[in-house]
């Protein structure tokens, strides 16, 4: 069982996921083998970290996961692990990906043929 309380936006799978991704790769630099202390770039750190957080980013393939990106970059935007100056349209692509889910369902629901109904219940 996970430590983290219910409320919190690593409770949702996907953020935690690329909050998990972000520690990973920043760990990796923070305590790479054979640096010191004082050699430590934090900054790469740092760069390393956001971009292994975007590329957890769930694909904006289905309604659920357009859900999950958003609260990822909405989190990652909060955490300053996204670049302000890119939440807009990485927003904007959620909206898309939203509106191409929705024409597609009702599209797939048209093209479903309708069954015929015959009032007997035998063949003609």
């Amino acid at each position: 069982m996970s430590a983290r309380k219910k409320n919190t936006a690593e409770s949702n799978p996907s953020v935690a996921r690329c909050c998990r991704a972000y520690r990973t790769a920043w760990r990796a630099v923070v305590n790479a083998p054979g640096v010191s202390d004082s050699d430590i770039d934090y900054d790469e750190a740092e760069d390393k970290g956001e971009r292994a957080f975007a590329n957890a980013i769930p694909p904006l393939v289905g309604l659920r996961n357009v859900r999950n990106y958003i609260a990822c970059v909405a989190h990652g935007a909060a955490r300053g692990f996204i670049d302000p100056k890119d939440v807009s349209s990485l927003l904007y692509a959620a909206q898309i990906a939203v509106s191409t889910c929705r024409a597609g369902s009702k599209k797939e629901k048209s093209l479903v043929p309708r069954r015929k109904t015959s009032k007997s219940p035998l063949p003609a």
